[in-house]
C-alpha cells in the first residue's frame, strides 16, 4: 500500500499551539524524501477574516505549480500579505504567538476541569495537550449521532469524528472545540451539555 503513496497533505492549522511538552514537529519537517506537501493557516492564530494561507511544497512540484499559478484565485491583497511578512520579519508575530499561547492554555485548563467537574467519568479526554479542540470520548454506549444531536438540542454544538475515519471509528467520540469561547461559555456550555447527555447515560 505504501508505495502507491507519491504525497503525503499535511494540514496543520492550529500547529502553534501545544500547552505542555515540547512541540509535536511537522510530517514534512520529518520527511527526507520530499514526499509531503505543508498546508498551513493563520486563521486560526490570527484572523480568520484575512483568508490568508500557505503551502510549502517539494521542490519537485515547484515548476507544475507555478506553471498553474494563475488558475489558483488570489483574494488576498499583496498590501496585507506584505504587512504580515514584516510583521513576521520584526519578531512581532512571536510576540502575538506567545500572547495568544498563553490566552489559550487558560481556557483550555477551564474546559478540562469543567469536563471533570461535570461529566466525570462518563468520557475520557483524548489529545490534552494541544490544539484549539478536545476528542472526547464517550464512555456510555450512545452512537456519535446520538451525542451531537442531544447536544445540538440544548444549544451546544459539537463536532464529528467519524469524517475523519476512512472505515468505521473505533468508539464513539466527539469534537470540542473552545477558541472563540469565553471562559464562561466554557463551563455553562459544559453544564448544558451534561444536562444534554444524562438522558443518554441513564437509558443504558
Amino acid at each position: 500500500m505504501g508505495s502507491r503513496i507519491k504525497f503525503i497533505i499535511e494540514d496543520d492549522y492550529d500547529g502553534e499551539f501545544r500547552y505542555s511538552g515540547h512541540p509535536i514537529p511537522s510530517l514534512q519537517g520529518l520527511d527526507p524524501n520530499g514526499r509531503v506537501i505543508y498546508l498551513g493557516t493563520f486563521s486560526k492564530s490570527l484572523l480568520p477574516s484575512l483568508r490568508l494561507s500557505f503551502m510549502i511544497v517539494p521542490p519537485e512540484l515547484m515548476k507544475s505549480i507555478k506553471n498553474n499559478n494563475q488558475l489558483m484565485k488570489q483574494t488576498v491583497s499583496a498590501h496585507l500579505q506584505f504587512a504580515l511578512a514584516d510583521f513576521i520579519k520584526t519578531g512581532e508575530w512571536q510576540k502575538h504567538i506567545n500572547r495568544m499561547r498563553s490566552l489559550y492554555r487558560k481556557k483550555h485548563a477551564i474546559l478540562l476541569e469543567a469536563i471533570r467537574s461535570e461529566l466525570g467519568n462518563t468520557v475520557e479526554i483524548l489529545g490534552k495537550n494541544s490544539r484549539l479542540h478536545i476528542l472526547l470520548r464517550l464512555l456510555f454506549p450512545a452512537s456519535e449521532e446520538e451525542a451531537i444531536q442531544a447536544a445540538a438540542d440544548h444549544d451546544v454544538i459539537i463536532y464529528p469524528v467519524s469524517p475523519s475515519y476512512k472505515e468505521q471509528t473505533p468508539f464513539a467520540s466527539v469534537l470540542i472545540g473552545y477558541g472563540g469561547l469565553s471562559e464562561e461559555d466554557i463551563r455553562l456550555g459544559i453544564q448544558k451539555l451534561k444536562t444534554a447527555w444524562v438522558p443518554l447515560i441513564t437509558s443504558y
